[in-house]
């Protein structure tokens, strides 16, 4: 199998249950094939380091939109007072939002993040990524609503590297899988991501 090891962890989070069927159908399927090319996956059932992790993980959907809206106050309020018509109701609830974070409560979830940072690294001594859907599901029509974001906060909220490949498919429609790496890996995690793209 070329030179890579390939062998990715599943990142079973509760960002899963905003899957349908069909959808979460379509990555297990693809989980099986890259099996049946001896590409290692590993499920968290099979490691209890792994299974801990994705628990923490799960805490990242409750303060990340908290650490969002603290580092966004300053500038977005100048832009609502200046011209506040301007601003769609998100932004002003987001703003609204970043002034009951305190900054103690902010420095709490910066160390919160660097914690995940270090126990993720933790995970690239057994793992060359990790795999996880890149969405809630192929794209819906219409502009009011894009999907579920759980999927994606994750690896936002910490930083690191991670590709959406376009590796699935549900209704005709393409549906990423996301290649999640590690911190300082961005060429390791590339040249997954190229080798997946060329055999899956």
């Amino acid at each position: 199998m070329d030179h890579l090891r390939q062998r990715p962890a599943a990142a079973r989070t509760k960002g899963f249950e905003d899957l349908d069927a069909t959808s979460l159908a379509a990555f297990e399927q693809k989980l099986d094939d890259l099996r049946a090319l001896g590409v290692a996956v590993v499920e968290p059932a099979q490691d209890a380091y792994l299974a801990d992790l994705m628990q923490r993980l799960d805490h990242v959907v409750n303060v990340s939109i908290r650490m969002v809206a603290f580092d966004m106050r300053w500038p977005y309020r100048s832009y609502l007072d200046a011209a506040p018509e301007q601003m769609g109701p998100r932004l002003h609830e987001l703003v609204k939002l970043g002034h009951k974070v305190s900054l103690d409560e902010y420095r709490l979830i910066r160390a919160e993040r660097e914690d995940l940072r270090r126990r993720v690294n933790e995970l690239s001594r057994s793992y060359d990524a990790l795999v996880l859907p890149a969405a809630s599901g192929p794209a819906p029509e219409g502009f009011e609503y894009t999907g579920a974001r759980t999927l994606l906060l994750y690896w936002s909220f910490i930083g690191f590297p991670a590709f959406s490949l376009p590796l699935m498919s549900v209704h005709g429609m393409p549906f990423g899988l996301q290649l999640a790496g590690f911190g300082g890996g961005d060429h390791n995690l590339a040249q997954h991501a190229k080798w997946l793209t060329a055999h899956a």
